[in-house]
């Protein structure tokens, strides 16, 4: 009984902490820049950065608290793929293709949601052409489990539409 008990209390809690990120208005959030890439987005403060990889190409952020795991990281377009290409690796079987624009210039974008088995989330990459650079992939992902949607689904939408590319710092571009 005092199991069951402890459970109830573990599922209101994350309950109430998910309700309150899904809706905006008590979301606080904060800025992550990449070095290496010139990329930005928002995240979830309740959320923590995990152990960068060694090259620097991005970062995860999660919690024990949460469902939600953000992740974005850039690498360079060694392959010379189109966006919808190179995007083909990332895209689950059961993915709803949502929006694929023009940014610019130099930025392309694809963005999309999708369910596999009892995950889903979405995903967000950026095809850059950096003015006397080799091209590259900015991608951003939240994921998150099939029964946490109804609380994240709005947040993860505005994280994942917070994705931004800029010259990196001290490239000159």
């Amino acid at each position: 009984m005092r199991g069951r008990l402890l459970l109830l209390c573990a599922l209101v809690f994350s309950l109430s902490w998910l309700s309150g990120l899904a809706w905006g208005g008590e979301v606080e959030y904060k800025d992550y820049y990449n070095e290496r890439f010139g990329f930005s987005f928002q995240y979830p403060k309740e959320l923590r950065p995990q152990a960068p990889p060694a090259n620097g190409d991005g970062r995860t952020f999660s919690s024990k608290r949460s469902p939600l795991v953000v992740s974005g990281w850039g690498q360079h377009n060694i392959l010379g793929q189109g966006l919808v290409e190179a995007s083909q690796g990332y895209i689950p079987t059961q993915a709803q293709r949502w929006i694929v624009s023009p940014l610019g210039d130099c930025q392309e974008d694809i963005t999309w949601r999708w369910q596999e088995g009892e995950r889903c989330g979405w995903v967000r990459m950026l095809a850059v052409r950096p003015p006397a650079s080799a091209p590259l992939f900015i991608t951003l992902t939240c994921e998150y489990p099939k029964s946490a949607a109804p609380q994240v689904e709005k947040l993860t939408e505005q994280i994942v539409n917070s994705l931004r590319w800029s010259a990196p710092k001290g490239s000159g571009d």
